[in-house]
């Protein structure tokens, strides 16, 4: 049955308008255009060929209002019924390009049309992109050569064919043949490296051939429902291949698949009909996959070289959401080339991510081994920039505002950061916006978007709301089968319980005129006195506990309090002194002598930036830091790291406070201050007149107030936040305060920590389902009913991870977000209890020459392995098992 284009476009899901190529000794490039129609993407059938376009090749087809335009090399046409063609002024000839390919038609963030090309010299390999403006309106080409630009070391020497552009989410994705990818928030750039999980697989570099075998170019990326499709030109295989990907994690791809047709579809484009249901299976989100290759480029070298000079078992990536971001591993010297870029400042590429080497440490034995910590980049390198200006008085931003201020300034980003914002934020106010760093910068976004998390890529920085930062892969976790180590972390200080609101304004003119005759003036002022509450200051209690947590994880070195090189690891002094030093109080690093330093305070009246003393007056041994009035933070012990834990499961045996500390935590207060109210009235003698007096004021919508969850209050105490939530765009005190609400956190979170079995890749956001097996004996617990299965789904926050190590499990920390289920103690208790009654059911096993009863307690049924030893073998040579490098 044969079909129309108009029927195929109304009644089929996809339809591509593209060539059959009919190559011929005289003429290597002839082609029809032809069109074709589908449902499932694979599947096509010929709707019609298009003699008419003259050969056409590389057509692009898109609806604008009621027309349909098509371009490809060398023509450009307008159509309504693809029956009649009005041929339509193409790209000018420029004498400076051999070759002008592949136009594409888009839509930037404005509702404007421009078409993107490739012009130069393809035979020599030189090939550049370009921008013209389009007027549908009028049918006109104008502003030709607007050169599209990249971040420096983005492009290097890849052949610039076929750009495609596709708007997503206010971000353009610029993909080039061979499937670079490449983004950026202007459609001329500066554009940079997208991170994808799969290789380009170009016809060239430059001039020379690239040797890959299904290269592909043309390509032609748009978006389809929830998904994103990226269709391409195989053009000495299979001809039009395609991947797929979804629009809230693009990092991710499926594999290529192959289209079917009657003829070898070629270089081309895809309309979709969003009316039309698609008959293609629902994009699963595969978990990406660890590139375990890794390179080190010196700060003055031009090539990265690949790492091998370190010691796989030490090599670690810690990460904490908003906190933490690192490598750390022990270098030696292999030989290698890569051992002498060992230094400060040298760039690590490390899992399709970037990170800067901050710190070098000799081993203190003597020996030639080096630990060596890298944070990413943007983490290590954000503080650089700096906006000078400042946008005076409390404005209105969106996220994307506040970036765009600081990071698409030269003046102020000479580095070439860029930003990529996912998910939907409503806009605040911000006072005073400017003059200050990008490190500010990030903070001040943190602190205004309450949930924002920032995950940076390379050097880019990524901004999440919390929803859009999800990943779920479908994984679980089977407690016994996936980890047999696992405990509960309860935190307090993300509670927020009560909340000052303040609404939308308006200035209101109650100006009074009159009329006059002749006569003589004179006025009359009076000045009323009066009294009001003013706050001043500041509270940087965020700030502090950002400070003090960004240790996390940092290893307990008995005596480590290096101020230059923190991470290295510190004992619980070494960790309070260098908290203290962040904030420029210089106190001891010893217990005994800080005590001098605080004065003593009851419980009840600690507040963060306080400490907890273990021992007597004079003689103490230990010392923590609190965080909140429940919450403390501490370097345990050795072989432990930096942790945070609930004041009463390790209650110091009394508290200190130290002024100063305090004073740069928090200088807020509120005040009264005397007022005067001073009008001022025109009189006039000899004449008539009616005064005139001019008065300008500013009402509130409604009256601001505060907001506070009494049973949160009572629950847990009162947390207020620590801003008011000022947001002129509500004029309904019930629309703010159902939003207020939204913006309260009213429990405690609760981490999850579990040690799994193996070394598995973690992915930050993920939401996996964590299991407990029913347990079948009713005496384990003590109690008289089966204690059935337990099953949550909990998130990932963060981790250490071990790549190059698979005898040691990655350590993850999951949260419930919010952890309403866990709260409760006699929830975290059963949990606990029933973790602990699984691994009790767990035989121990026991190797060894001698009786393990015979020193410690076994339970019954466990099993004692004995070697055998082969008498005649020397044990003078033992192996020693030291794996390095790249090897395995």
């Amino acid at each position: 049955m044969t079909i129309s284009v108009l029927e195929a476009l109304e009644q089929h899901r996809y339809v591509y308008f593209g060539f059959e190529s009919h190559p011929t000794d005289k003429d290597p490039w002839q082609a029809t255009p032809i069109m074709a129609y589908s449902d499932n993407l694979v599947s096509w059938e010929v709707i019609t060929r298009l003699k008419q376009l003259e050969g056409l090749r590389d057509g692009f087809l898109i609806k604008i209002e009621d027309r349909y335009y098509i371009i490809g090399t060398g023509a450009f046409y307008v159509t309504t019924d693809f029956y009649n063609f009005e041929k339509l002024d193409y790209l000018k000839d420029d004498k400076n390009y051999k070759n002008v390919w592949a136009p594409e038609i888009f839509k930037d963030t404005n509702g404007k049309y421009h078409i993107v090309y490739c012009a130069g010299d393809a035979e020599a390999g030189i090939l550049n992109d370009y921008i013209a403006d389009f007027d549908p309106q009028t049918n006109k080409i104008t502003s030709e050569g607007q050169a599209i630009t990249f971040v420096d070391g983005a492009i290097d020497n890849s052949y610039r064919i076929d750009p495609d552009i596709c708007l997503i989410d206010g971000v353009y994705y610029l993909t080039i043949g061979g499937n670079y990818i490449f983004s950026s928030n202007n459609y001329l750039g500066p554009y940079q490296k997208f991170p994808v999980n799969f290789a380009p697989t170009p016809q060239k570099y430059s001039n020379h051939s690239s040797g890959i075998a299904g290269w592909v170019e043309g390509p032609n990326m748009f978006v389809d429902g929830n998904s994103v499709r990226l269709f391409a030109d195989q053009t000495e295989g299979n001809g039009l291949v395609f991947r797929s990907s979804t629009i809230d994690d693009m990092f991710n791809w499926a594999d290529t698949e192959k289209t079917r047709a009657t003829f070898k579809m070629r270089h081309g484009s895809i309309f979709v009909n969003d009316k039309i249901t698609a008959q293609v299976p629902a994009e699963f989100n595969h978990a990406p996959k660890f590139n375990p290759q890794i390179t080190i480029q010196g700060i003055h070298t031009t090539k990265p070289v690949p790492l091998t000079c370190f010691l796989k078992s030490s090599f670690q990536v810690q990460y904490e959401n908003n906190q933490t971001n690192q490598l750390q591993f022990v270098a030696y010297n292999d030989g290698s080339p890569s051992f002498a870029l060992i230094a400060n400042e040298s760039t690590i590429e490390f899992n399709n991510d970037l990170y800067i080497i901050k710190n070098i440490e000799q081993d203190r034995t003597g020996t030639s081994l080096y630990t060596v910590t890298a944070m990413q980049y943007v983490n290590s390198e954000i503080g650089r920039v700096f906006q000078k200006n400042v946008r005076s008085g409390t404005l209105t931003y969106s996220i994307d505002e506040v970036l765009d201020f600081f990071l698409n300034d030269e003046a102020a980003n000479p580095f070439g950061f860029s930003y990529h914002v996912f998910g939907d934020f409503s806009k605040q106010q911000i006072e005073n916006l400017g003059g200050c760093s990008g490190k500010d910068m990030i903070s001040k976004i943190v602190s205004t978007w309450p949930g924002t998390i920032i995950k940076p890529s390379g050097k880019r920085v990524d901004v999440y709301s919390s929803d859009q930062f999800l990943r779920n892969y479908q994984r679980r976790i089977v407690y016994q089968h996936d980890s047999t180590n696992m405990k509960l972390i309860e935190d307090s200080t993300t509670i927020v319980n009560q909340i000052t609101c303040v609404g939308g304004s308006y200035s209101t003119d109650d100006s009074t005129g009159g009329e006059s005759v002749s006569g003589s003036a004179d006025s009359s002022t009076t000045i009323t006195d009066g009294e009001e509450q003013v706050e001043s200051g500041q509270d940087n209690t965020a700030d502090f506990q950002a400070d003090a947590k960004k240790y996390l994880g940092v290893p307990y070195v008995w005596g480590g309090h290096n101020k230059a090189n923190p991470f290295a690891g510190m004992d619980c002094s070494g960790y309070v002194s260098q908290v203290y030093h962040d904030f420029g109080i210089e106190i001891p690093a010893y217990t005994i002598a800080m005590e001098n330093n605080f004065r003593e305070i009851p419980r009840s009246e600690i507040k963060p930036g306080d400490v907890g003393f273990y021992g007597p007056h004079g003689g103490t041994h230990h010392i923590c830091l609190i965080l909140d009035k429940n919450t403390q933070i501490y370097e345990p012990e050795p072989g432990q790291s930096c942790k945070t834990a609930t004041i009463d499961s390790f209650p110091p045996d009394w508290y200190g406070r130290n002024d100063e500390m305090q004073a740069k935590i928090s200088t807020k207060k509120i005040e009264s201050v005397p007022t005067e109210s001073i009008k001022t009235v025109e009189t006039y003698n000899g004449g008539s007149y009616t005064p005139e007096t001019t008065t300008q004021q500013t009402q509130y919508y409604f009256q601001p107030f505060t907001l506070t969850d009494e049973h949160s209050v009572e629950e847990w105490g009162l947390h207020p936040a620590s801003s008011t939530l000022q947001d002129d765009r509500f004029k309904d005190a019930n629309a703010m305060r159902e939003y207020a609400r939204t913006q309260l956190v009213l429990e405690p979170s609760v981490s999850i920590e579990i040690v799994l079995n193996t070394n598995e890749m973690p992915i930050p956001g993920e939401q996996v389902y964590l299991t407990i097996p029913e347990v079948d004996d009713r005496t384990l617990l003590g109690e008289t009913d089966t204690q059935h299965a337990y099953n949550t789904k909990v998130t990932l926050v963060g981790y250490t991870w071990y790549p190059y190590n698979p005898s040691q499990g990655t350590d993850n920390i999951y949260q419930n977000l919010p952890a309403t289920l866990l709260h409760s103690q006699t929830s975290l208790t059963k949990l606990e209890q029933l973790a602990n009654a699984m691994f009790d059911r767990i035989p121990q096993v026991f190797y060894g020459q001698h009786d393990p009863s015979a020193n410690q307690a076994v339970k019954n049924g466990a099993i004692w392995v004995k070697p055998i030893v082969d008498q005649t073998t020397s044990s003078n040579n033992a192996d020693k098992d030291l794996t390095i490098g790249g090897e395995t």
